[in-house]
């Protein structure tokens, strides 16, 4: 699947299998337009509202989480994958640098959370046809 076309198709089916007055609730992040960043699992800030749009859908609501709500929570989950890895390690020790490499990838993702994407939570209802 293109990647910078997965909000786009995702919502055009969730359109499908909704009722007309319901709505979607989108928990994601994207690419704030100024940031520098070879990071390629999100869509930029234009083209993320521009799908939701394209889509069919308008926004209701919208709630930007604060980067210190998303330090807390990744620190959270980064701990219990820590704690996770600690145990596998033990128990699988010919496979330590795999279970490192993960930890790493968790951390520099940490990173790309919280210093280069905008995380929230959108409110969509489907436009209505005038």
């Amino acid at each position: 699947m293109n990647l910078s076309q997965s909000l786009y198709d995702t919502l055009i089916t969730v359109s499908e299998a909704i009722k007309p007055s319901g709505y979607v609730l989108l928990d994601n992040s994207y690419i704030p337009e100024e940031v520098q960043t070879n990071y390629n699992r999100c869509l930029r800030q234009n083209s993320f509202y521009e799908q939701i749009t394209t889509a069919g859908f308008e926004i209701i609501q919208e709630v930007i989480f604060e980067k210190d709500f998303i330090e807390e929570s990744d620190s959270y989950i980064f701990n219990s994958i820590e704690k996770r890895i600690n145990e596998l390690k033990s128990e699988y020790p010919g496979k330590k640098e795999i279970f490192d490499e993960y930890l790493k990838v968790q951390e520099d993702e940490n990173y790309i959370l919280e210093n280069e994407l905008i995380t929230g939570m959108w409110l969509l209802k489907l436009k209505t046809i005038s």
